[in-house]
């Protein structure tokens, strides 16, 4: 016996295979100890897809498989697959937006806030970059030898998504970036400025 969603049910399916996809993504991003956002994405992502589409195909099969089935269940597929980026991409912009953890620690100071000094002691551009550099290592994404820097043995998912947002950047902007990247902007001459104080303070 087999059930092909119709009506709203055909709506709301598609949505609903992103609670799987949240749940068992958290849960493999913890039993990984923190260490692979987009690879414990991509292991929950496929593992549910997966079975979703088997579920459908076994379905569309049963009840006669038709090229109308089949344009249905690839616009599942898109809508699914868009839902979840979308709570990749939510994910990981509050892990790694500077801003966003800003906002976060002032408003946990309360009303008494936080000095510019301590802002600038955690949020440098050498701290910031110390961390990151650290996070990379621990989880095989790239590894440190001496002075340099070179890929990990698990770079895949994230080195992917790092090549796909250069070309986006590459598109919307040009070879020369975006303003606030180019020589000479505030915010370059701001996070100059800030380095040189941490510099200062070690």
């Amino acid at each position: 016996m087999t059930w092909e969603p119709h009506g709203w049910a055909a709506v709301l399916v598609p949505p609903s295979m992103l609670i799987p996809i949240a749940v068992v993504h958290v849960v493999l991003h913890r039993l990984a100890g923190g260490r692979s956002l987009v690879g414990s994405f991509l292991v929950s992502f496929g593992g549910v897809l997966c079975a979703f589409l088997a579920a459908r195909l076994h379905a569309l099969c049963g009840a006669g498989l038709t090229l109308d089935g089949l344009a249905g269940l690839a616009t599942d597929v898109v809508i699914i697959a868009g839902l979840s980026y979308a709570w990749c991409d939510f994910l990981a912009y509050g892990e790694a937006s500077v801003r966003t953890r800003i906002l976060a620690e002032v408003g946990l100071a309360g009303d008494a806030g936080l000095t510019v000094a301590n802002l600038l002691r955690r949020y440098n551009v050498r701290v910031i970059m110390d961390l990151r550099f650290r996070r990379l290592a621990a989880s095989g994404q790239i590894r440190i030898q001496g002075d340099r820097v070179v890929l990990g043995p698990n770079r895949f998912g994230q080195y992917l998504l790092a090549r796909v947002y250069r070309g986006m950047r590459r598109v919307l902007y040009g070879r020369s970036g975006p303003p606030t990247c180019r020589p000479g902007s505030p915010s370059r001459a701001a996070n100059a400025q800030s380095e040189t104080q941490g510099q200062g303070r070690q």
